[in-house]
């Protein structure tokens, strides 16, 4: 029996192994717990590609969006009631489906946008669906002297001398991409 005894250590020492052996898988399941909240938390903070803050889909009532066609087989040079509203006519949304329908190289037809809530009669922004591809993001244009022109077509980075060359307002636009410093900047 004494032989057994020596084996064994000395009380403190268990006691100090197993406090060590608690911190650690309490620092563990503690940091699981962070990287789960994290997750969450950046799962449910809604964004648009601009980094503006998009409403929370639990709480804000579903509306449709200007433009947005209402009906699948409403025709896609249809006004919704809301764009007229806006100030758009069949000729505006038209003209910049044409426009995009261009920088897309693409038929008219296989272009579907949205007139988002913020757009003006001199700017527009909304979303613009490519026939079946992927291509497709969120545009900008601007109504000028000879018509509808699009300063982005919704695919790769909006960037500053596009914002700038048709003083689209910052309240439109609030970031844009520097590619003369390499960095995005507030407008």
């Amino acid at each position: 029996m004494r032989s057994f005894l020596k084996l064994q250590k000395p009380q403190s020492l268990r006691n100090s192994m197993d406090r060590k052996k608690l911190l650690i898988i309490g620092g563990l399941v503690l940091l699981v717990g962070l990287l789960v909240w994290n997750a969450r938390r950046q799962s449910t903070a809604q964004v648009d590609p601009l980094g503006r803050p998009v409403g929370d889909v639990n709480s804000e009532p579903i509306e449709a969006q200007l433009g947005a066609l209402q009906e699948s087989n409403s025709q896609p040079n249809t006004l919704p009631e809301t764009a007229a509203q806006q100030g758009y006519t069949k000729d505006d949304m038209l003209a910049i489906r044409q426009g995009l329908a261009a920088s897309f190289e693409m038929e008219v037809e296989q272009i579907e946008i949205t007139i988002e809530r913020d757009s003006t009669p001199q700017y527009a922004t909304g979303y613009v669906n490519v026939g079946e591809g992927d291509q497709g993001g969120i545009y900008f244009a601007a109504k000028t002297g000879d018509g509808w022109q699009i300063a982005h077509n919704g695919t790769g980075i909006l960037t500053c001398p596009q914002a700038d060359a048709y003083d689209f307002p910052t309240g439109l636009i609030p970031r844009c991409f520097d590619p003369g410093t390499g960095t995005n900047i507030d407008r």
